[in-house]
């Protein structure tokens, strides 16, 4: 019986990245293009934002999984960097959900710099903000 790598259709971030690169097809100089200018982003003040649109199917998440791998494996990047990685199948309802869920992400992968009740003080302010008078 030979053990076959894996490829996760629709969650390409559960297979393997050497797999990713492998089956990577017709986009290098988009990923290439894609992975310098979030690299300078980050060791820069040159900011980037980068919309991806296709439909499903179309690779934009196996793109942004390889996206992320590059990244995570340049060493002068990490002292600069923090990447929240959000399931393909997250789902949130405002813009204060999406906030959340980076945090949840940003205190699971970094605990020693983000702290697991964030919640708190947010839910302490609003709270504070009922009380005052109008």
């Amino acid at each position: 019986m030979s053990l076959r790598p894996t490829i996760s259709a629709y969650t390409p971030s559960n297979t393997d990245p050497k797999l990713l690169r492998r089956i990577f097809v017709q986009r290098e100089k988009l990923l290439e293009k894609l992975i310098a200018r979030l690299t300078r982003s980050v060791t820069s003040g040159d900011k980037h934002h980068i919309l991806l649109i296709g439909p499903r199917g179309s690779g934009k998440t196996h793109l942004v999984s390889l996206i992320n791998w590059e990244l995570q494996q340049r060493e002068e990047l990490q002292e600069n960097m923090r990447i929240a990685w959000l399931g393909e199948d997250d789902a949130f309802s405002g813009f204060v959900h999406l906030a959340f869920g980076i945090a949840r992400q940003l205190a699971e992968v970094y605990p020693e710099e983000f702290p697991a009740d964030f919640k708190k003080p947010v839910i302490g302010y609003r709270l504070m903000m009922r009380q005052l008078p109008s």
